[in-house]
């Protein structure tokens, strides 16, 4: 079942989606829709792209669209998330733009985690001063309030004229979660004062995902790295520096006995769709 969401188009897309998807080969959904990260490219780029002749004619023959330049995240219970952007023309993706697209990946992959949770309040943080204003639970703890003020005063931060007049500043400057267990969203009250509210947000389907001897981080780091993000990028998404990244991917591979990256990844990958598929039996 597809849901399209559309902004800025001068026609419904809902067809023209519709009609893509059906063209789509196989091995690109199995490679695509089935990660269980983000995946930033144009379709033309993708790596499948040698099967892409059809849809890429579909495309080009149904509308004004030329490419596909996407990020396509797959998380909670089997669900998967697009962010597409229609392009006239040929375009090149630099690494810049693919990074870019990673960042907000980090933060689909957030909200997909939020969206099967009710979105209890467990603190309440005006985000220029960092004032917890209610904390209940796990925020009562002091030191768990520090690290939330100061993740609510960085946000804040990227909300500055400088910073919004430059989305890369504006995007490196919120994390999408902090400490790994924390997500920061918006809300706005009646009165028109911003707050932030931080949810107590474990991604759970992880640690199902992998062996019960990985620790939930070491599990969590696995996953995200068979995303192809870098070590940089899964501390941006987790709050970890990129050295302690590598140390946890270091003890994960040596407790499940293999001596690469990639065959680290392989394993996580694997792992994570046989859940996606037992979580999504009997969805249509």
């Amino acid at each position: 079942m597809t849901h399209f969401v559309q902004s800025g188009t001068p026609f419904d897309f809902t067809p023209l989606g519709q009609g893509l998807q059906a063209h789509l080969p196989r091995a690109w959904i199995d490679d695509t829709y089935r990660s269980p990260g983000s995946v930033a490219t144009l379709v033309s780029g993708h790596a499948h792209r040698h099967a892409m002749t059809g849809s890429l004619r579909f495309l080009r023959e149904s509308s004004a669209i030329h490419d596909i330049l996407g990020c396509i995240v797959g998380w909670a219970g089997g669900y998967t998330t697009a962010l597409s952007v229609p392009l006239p023309a040929d375009v090149e993706a630099d690494t810049a733009t693919h990074a870019l697209l990673r960042h907000i990946g980090a933060h689909l992959r957030c909200a997909l985690r939020l969206r099967d949770r009710a979105l209890a309040e467990d603190a309440v943080i005006e985000p220029g001063s960092g004032r917890v204003v209610h904390a209940e639970g796990a925020a009562r703890d002091v030191g768990v309030r520090e690290r939330l003020r100061a993740q609510a005063r960085a946000m804040d931060r990227g909300r500055t004229a400088a910073g919004r007049a430059e989305g890369e500043v504006a995007l490196a400057a919120w994390r999408g979660l902090v400490d790994g267990t924390w997500s920061m969203v918006d809300r706005f009250d009646r009165d028109g004062r911003r707050y932030l509210i931080a949810k107590r947000n474990p991604p759970a389907e992880v640690s199902a995902a992998l062996v019960s001897k990985l620790t939930l981080r070491e599990k969590q780091v696995a996953v995200l790295a068979a995303t192809g993000a870098s070590n940089k990028l899964i501390g941006y998404e987790l709050g970890l520096t990129a050295s302690t990244v590598a140390t946890h991917l270091q003890r994960a591979a040596r407790k499940l006995g293999v001596k690469s990256r990639v065959a680290l990844c392989q394993v996580a990958l694997a792992a994570w769709r046989a859940l996606s598929d037992g979580a999504s039996e009997g969805r249509p």
